[in-house]
């Protein structure tokens, strides 16, 4: 295997803090995660409290990271949050700056009350999360096949914006995530970027698993189908959609209704997922990967038969970067969606 030269920027409210900082700079954390939390940029400083002066709370920070010889990462601009002081008498003590990559999040935790049908404008999932979008300052990106769902109606009662939206998007099989100012909506097990471009898919070779792996495989659910009733509102009476999983006899039915056949096929869609990728797990140490980040696809090779048939779906990545030691990223995956 060819030796790597990592590189590191951390471009701040004055520039490059890399440079001046020096020996003082012990490294970056950068977290990358599916789901509506945030990703978060951890700066850590040998510093004791007091000795460096500390940036203001909203400070931009943007790392840049990758190898000389090709492949770099660009996972956005963060904003700083908080400030910690760990220490320890063997590990001396440091400053960690915890930035997080959007910082309207804490916003959207405030509850509302609010019906929205397509008498209000609505009507549809997409014009849904523009709405919350669009209330908080920010644009919203959403995956075709979730923006045009037809949802009748829906009642936000005395919910937080983000727990409104989440639990729509679950119903829906899709993912909610703040990324780069912007509130990404896309459709689970899809591996495809906010603008729609598909990501490409990890290799993980067992010789390049230097640090370590763990891979857990579990017996698949019983379930032979998922059904997810409904009202028909036309022929006045209710009806089930239904998604088979091909195994067993038993059924598992969704506990409460839907209001359209759109929304109940969806959500038997997102349950048979659940189903599917609670049948494996993994957990990977290895060198930088500047094409992998949360929502990929990925595939082993070299662990043998069994998992090297499994599809994947990168759940979180952590890159962990410093001047001096290098680039290594921690990746849990998850079995890909295919429901």
């Amino acid at each position: 295997m060819a030796v790597l030269t990592p590189y590191l920027i951390v471009n701040g409210p004055k520039g490059d803090i890399v440079g001046p900082l020096g020996d003082r700079l012990l490294g970056i954390s950068v977290s990358d995660s599916e789901g509506y939390e945030s990703d978060e940029l951890t700066i850590r400083i040998a510093a004791v409290p007091g000795e460096l002066p500390v940036p203001a709370k909203g400070s931009k920070f943007e790392p840049i990271y990758g190898f000389r010889e090709g492949g770099e990462k660009r996972p956005g601009v963060f904003t700083l949050e908080k400030i910690l002081f760990p220490g320890a008498p063997t590990d001396g003590e440091e400053m960690h700056l915890v930035c997080r990559a959007a910082d309207f999040v804490d916003k959207m935790k405030q509850t509302d009350l609010k019906h929205f049908d397509e008498e209000s404008g609505f009507g549809t999932a997409g014009k849904i999360f523009e709405h919350f979008a669009g209330k908080h300052g920010i644009s919203a990106a959403v995956s075709s096949g979730i923006a045009n769902v037809p949802i009748p109606y829906r009642l936000q009662h005395n919910e937080s914006d983000i727990g409104f939206i989440t639990e729509l998007a679950d119903d829906l099989g899709a993912i909610v995530k703040p990324q780069n100012g912007r509130l990404v909506i896309r459709e689970r097990g899809k591996s495809e970027s906010a603008s729609g471009k598909t990501l490409q898919t990890l290799i993980i070779a067992k010789a390049d698993v230097g640090e370590g792996y763990e891979i857990e495989i579990e017996p698949r659910t019983a379930y032979s189908k998922v059904e997810a009733p409904w009202f028909d509102n036309k022929a006045g009476k209710p009806d089930r959609d239904e998604k088979d999983l091909g195994r067993a006899s038993t059924r598992l039915l969704l506990p409460r209704p839907f209001p359209s056949k759109a929304e109940a096929e969806k959500a038997a869609g997102a349950a048979a997922q659940a189903q599917n990728r609670a049948a494996a797990s993994g957990s990977f140490e290895m060198a930088g990967q500047p094409g992998a980040f949360a929502g990929s696809a990925a595939k082993c090779q070299g662990f043998g038969p069994v998992v090297d048939a499994i599809d994947w779906t990168i759940q979180t990545i952590v890159d962990d970067v410093s001047p001096d030691g290098g680039w290594f990223c921690s990746i849990e995956t998850e079995v890909k969606e295919t429901a």
